[in-house]
């Protein structure tokens, strides 16, 4: 029973590779990303785009109008946010302001399939999942409260980032792992292939530290724009 489904699989595997061989792919493409969720203790925090890049490797394998195509790729994310809140007091207005930024780096693994309807070139549409663990990052913020136009309190640095699931702080620490959902359209012609899309990121980002008591959430989403080359035959 083994040796007839090998030897079925050997020879699907094989008149696919003959009708349709893959190719390996440079792909570097533009990020705009940011985080959304709600902070019980900043309910007035506004989420920002943060700007970044992408470049990796892609392999695009064509089952006639459909076509597998993983990426591996190392990416920026992050986010940017805001927050000011005024209060009236009998000694005159209290306002808080405060700025973050979050730059985040992670190696990422997608797992997209392309639409074609005129098979190898034209317009694509594309969707899939992918997976990210986190390697790098930076965090910047500064803060300040004031009392009737003067500060009464401020303070503001810049450290680094430790991905980690068990981390205690929400400026230092975020969880490792990020996974969820991409799509998008994309423009095929000879070797060249633009695509534009969007992911949505389903794991909290928060450690679970941090989230557990509260209930804390905050995703990553992001929105890209990217421009592979395909390497050998078009």
């Amino acid at each position: 029973m083994l040796k007839p489904l090998l030897a079925a699989i050997f020879a699907l595997t094989t008149i696919t590779y003959a009708q349709a061989q893959g190719h390996f792919g440079l792909r570097a493409g533009y990020n705009a990303a940011w985080f959304t969720g709600q902070l019980d203790y900043q309910p007035q925090q506004r989420y920002h785009l943060e700007h970044g890049l992408q470049v990796g490797l892609t392999y695009t394998q064509p089952f006639g109008r459909l076509a597998v195509q993983p990426a591996l790729l190392f990416t920026h994310q992050g986010s940017r946010a805001t927050m000011r809140e005024e209060q009236t007091t009998s000694q005159g207005p209290y306002v808080r302001e405060y700025r973050q930024r979050f730059r985040l780096n992670y190696v990422a693994l997608q797992l997209p399939v392309v639409y074609t309807p005129s098979e190898n070139h034209g317009w694509q549409l594309f969707a899939g999942p992918y997976v990210a663990r986190g390697v790098s990052g930076k965090f910047d913020g500064n803060f300040q409260a004031t009392l009737n136009g003067a500060p009464i309190e401020t303070w503001g640095g810049t450290g680094g980032v430790r991905f980690a699931t068990d981390g205690s702080s929400y400026y230092t620490s975020v969880s490792p792992w990020d996974a969820g959902l991409l799509g998008g359209v994309g423009y095929r012609r000879g070797p060249v292939q633009v695509q534009a899309g969007y992911s949505h990121g389903f794991l909290n980002r928060l450690t679970k530290t941090i989230a557990s008591p509260s209930d804390w959430q905050e995703h990553q989403r992001s929105v890209f724009l990217t421009l592979t080359y395909f390497l050998g035959r078009p």
